[in-house]
């Protein structure tokens, strides 16, 4: 009986310190994400549409599945730096989804042309943040957006 006392706390023991491990490694590995990520990207436009979550889950009416975000970026390297920094998977799809859903008349408003100056600042939309190439692309994305993005201090994005 003694004897299974022991081996049941040295199991316990062993899956403590299992459990601990791995939580570490799974901190540092987040923690470490957005310095593996390179920001360098080029400055040009070439815009791509990107999706998050699982597509097959939209409606044949085109109504978006739960889960299902789409996002506009300016070129690939950042939407793949975005993927990089946040640990969402953002896959490219058609151009034309990011957006279907925007009234023809704020998609008017809202697109302009932003100069081709790289001053990265740092934004969240309560749910994830993203670096922005300037403000004139943040407040592109912020007219075409459902969800407001706000400011955030550089560090938070490892600027």
């Amino acid at each position: 009986r003694n004897r299974a006392t022991l081996q049941s706390k040295n199991m316990k023991f062993a899956v403590t310190v299992l459990l601990v491990i791995t939580l570490s490694l799974a901190k540092a590995e987040q923690a470490n994400r957005s310095e593996r990520c390179t920001n360098a990207c080029p400055k040009h436009l070439d815009p791509v549409c990107a999706v998050s979550g699982d597509e097959s889950a939209a409606t044949e009416s085109g109504a978006v599945g739960e889960g299902v975000v789409y996002r506009y970026f300016h070129n690939d390297c950042l939407r793949r730096y975005a993927s990089c920094s946040t640990g969402t998977v953002w896959r490219i799809t058609s151009l034309s989804l990011c957006l279907k859903h925007v009234d023809p008349l704020v998609r008017e408003q809202c697109l302009r042309p932003c100069p081709f100056i790289y001053e990265p600042i740092c934004a969240s939309n309560g749910k994830t943040k993203e670096i922005f190439g300037n403000s004139c692309i943040l407040e592109v994305e912020n007219c075409l957006s459902v969800d407001a993005w706000t400011l955030l201090d550089d560090s938070d994005c490892g600027l």
